[in-house]
């Protein structure tokens, strides 16, 4: 069974513990402790603080503390400027919100680089690329296949627009993973659209009872054409931030860091070769 916890509420979570020069949870980073960047402010003096949906393999939480890809990438970050890392598991919406308002310096768990939130946040990335995938009861390699069958997706996903004008009233939307992938091993739908990462994570939980495939390309589909980018929403009002982060990972990149941290979870590492950010939308 996947082991995401409930989206609802705001619960924080305790600073986790950062090697490096980071200090530990609850505690300011030590003073010989230089950052890349200087003269940054954060929600928190000391902390940054990040908004997250549990995600796996890119966001989870154990304990007290993120991990999974994301988790591990800004530990990094955060080691980088002197920061701890705090935190908050909100709902897909409310933790984009967060960062909107500057509730939190930034949200975090496979958040795409769209157009449309480029509008309100600004986009820290692109992190890595990811691939949109089918996970079905039919072994479907394309969206085509799926038509006239019930197929799930979930609140927030990119395609779902687009899937409405494809499947109509065959297409179910959930408020969380969760919920789909229950109706998908009940066999109340017959597919379901995740990213590649996430599906395999998924079905590999649930004994591998499905099969997920990245689909053929499709017009239709724009995340089909050219895998979308994932990116750390963050405040418009504090670009300074947004900009160390943007350099903290093109150095974590060029290290070859954001390519391990992939590999480490069984996902592609030349998903970390992004180019230049593409904004679906």
């Amino acid at each position: 069974m996947r082991k995401l916890v409930a989206l609802a509420g705001t619960t924080i979570l305790a600073a986790s513990v950062l090697t490096g020069c980071a200090a530990g949870a609850g505690t300011s980073a030590t003073a010989d402790c230089t950052p890349a960047h200087s003269d940054l402010k954060t929600v928190n003096a000391g902390v940054l603080t990040a908004s997250t949906s549990v995600f796996p393999p890119f966001s989870q939480v154990e304990g007290t503390k993120m991990t999974g890809v994301e988790g591990e990438i800004l530990d990094k970050i955060a080691a980088m400027e002197c920061l701890t890392v705090s935190t908050q598991l909100l709902d897909t919406a409310s933790r984009i919100s967060a960062a909107q308002t500057g509730r939190v310096d930034l949200a975090a768990g496979n958040v795409y680089c769209t157009a449309e939130r480029e509008k309100v946040v600004t986009l820290a990335g692109p992190v890595y690329n990811d691939q949109i995938a089918i996970v079905s009861r039919t072994g479907a390699g394309s969206f085509a296949e799926l038509e006239g069958k019930k197929v799930g997706t979930f609140s927030g996903s990119l395609w779902n627009e687009e899937f409405k004008k494809i499947y109509g009233g065959n297409l179910s939307e959930y408020p969380d993973p969760t919920a789909m992938y229950n109706d998908l091993a009940a066999g109340r739908i017959d597919g379901a659209a995740d990213s590649l990462g996430s599906g395999t994570y998924v079905n590999k939980e649930r004994g591998n009872t499905w099969t997920v495939k990245s689909p053929q390309a499709d017009e239709r589909v724009a995340s089909s054409t050219q895998p979308g980018q994932v990116c750390f929403p963050m405040s418009k009002q504090n670009e300074t931030l947004a900009t160390a982060v943007k350099e903290d990972l093109e150095k974590l990149r060029s290290d070859g860091e954001i390519a391990e941290i992939l590999t480490k979870h069984g996902l592609d590492p030349a998903a970390a070769e992004v180019g230049q950010m593409r904004l679906i939308g």
